[in-house]
């Protein structure tokens, strides 16, 4: 989702995601949701060869990865590199795998707890 800001910046994207939490929070019987805010103006200060390293992800997993997390969809990662959908969705099944996540929203959590 998008969300408009001042004319002439870019919007930030947000990420939202049904939150169930693996441990005690005290929010048992709360329904939550992730909302993660992504300033498309401010890339992630993290470099793919970062991921390469603590995640044993290719080049390629992890140029997709860092994408995925600064808030682009599949589709739009896929143009972005030059890549056909079926070929990130099948970078992007590996890199859940070697991040231990199930989805794009907790991949962009991951990711973004690297540099916080």
């Amino acid at each position: 989702m998008l969300v408009p800001r001042a004319e002439g910046a870019t919007p930030y994207r947000l990420l939202i995601s049904p939150f169930r939490p693996g441990q005690k929070t005290g929010f048992a019987d709360t329904r939550l949701a992730l909302v993660i805010i992504v300033d498309l103006d401010k890339p992630l200060p993290i470099k793919a060869q970062t991921l390469v390293d603590i995640f044993d992800m290719t080049p390629a997993e992890a140029r997709v990865a860092l994408q995925i997390a600064e808030g682009l969809t599949a589709i739009e990662v896929a143009s972005s590199l030059g890549m056909s959908h079926g070929t990130v969705r099948t970078h992007l099944k590996r890199v859940f795998s070697k991040v231990g996540v199930t989805n794009q929203t907790r991949l962009a959590v991951e990711i973004h707890k690297l540099v916080t």
